[in-house]
């Protein structure tokens, strides 16, 4: 009887496909303009996270100050995303899912396409008034001129817009928390024109800044007093 070779069956595994490698080419890309040309912070989303935004470039002061304000990125990389041109710039399609996604988030979002041969990006700012419908879904226009880089970071601030320092905003609530809780007694007066306006909004703030502190809260239950005034000689 001969004996029988057994055969093994080709082993299995997970596949770097070229869409994923051209893919992390364009992070790279993105991670060096960010760092070298910008300075700021980039952060990537990993794949199992990956709902329609790619990463995040942290905005960084030219002192070092990171400022906490943030832009989302979807980044799209490959010739295929570079073929569909007007005489202004690349036609890129969106997928109609992510319009609720990228309007329903507070970050500012910007589009970019990236060139992996040349290195070159392109971005524009997601705005539901610069979408077009498709049959597939939406489109919109990423400008030639809008390359992403040093020089743009004058138009990527400004859709972070300006820092504020809440700090001083602070210190006004800790002021009036202090000397709320510093009194035996708070009278508070409602005048006569708000009565007669039916105008609470003086009454309700006031009662909303104490209330938004627990601990104030409970430093003033029973302290506060409510008074009418402009009836006197009436």
């Amino acid at each position: 009887m001969g004996k029988h070779k057994k055969k093994f069956s080709q082993p299995i595994f997970p596949k770097l496909t070229r869409q994923i490698q051209t893919g992390n080419r364009g992070v790279e890309i993105v991670t060096a303009i960010v760092s070298n040309e910008l300075k700021w912070l980039f952060r990537k989303v990993h794949l199992e996270e990956d709902f329609g935004i790619d990463g995040h470039m942290d905005v960084v002061l030219d002192n070092g100050d990171v400022t906490g304000q943030s832009i989302a990125m979807q980044i799209k990389t490959g010739p295929s995303y570079l073929a569909t041109r007007t005489k202004v710039g690349f036609v890129f399609h969106g997928e109609t899912k992510h319009l609720n996604f990228y309007m329903n988030n507070p970050l500012p979002i910007i589009i970019v396409l990236c060139d992996p041969d040349s290195g070159f990006c392109y971005f524009e700012a997601f705005d539901p008034d610069k979408t077009e419908p498709t049959d597939t879904g939406w489109k919109m226009v990423v400008p030639f001129a809008q390359q992403l880089g040093g020089e743009s970071k004058g138009q990527l601030m400004r859709l972070v817009g300006p820092q504020i320092d809440h700090t001083s905003q602070l210190e006004q609530h800790w002021a009036f928390a202090k000397l709320m809780s510093s009194m035996e007694r708070i009278l508070f007066a409602v005048v006569r024109r708000d009565i007669e306006t039916k105008d609470t909004s003086a009454v309700e703030s006031f009662f909303a800044r104490i209330v938004s502190n627990v601990s104030l809260s409970e430093k003033l239950q029973g302290k506060i007093d409510l008074s009418v005034s402009g009836y006197e000689s009436d």
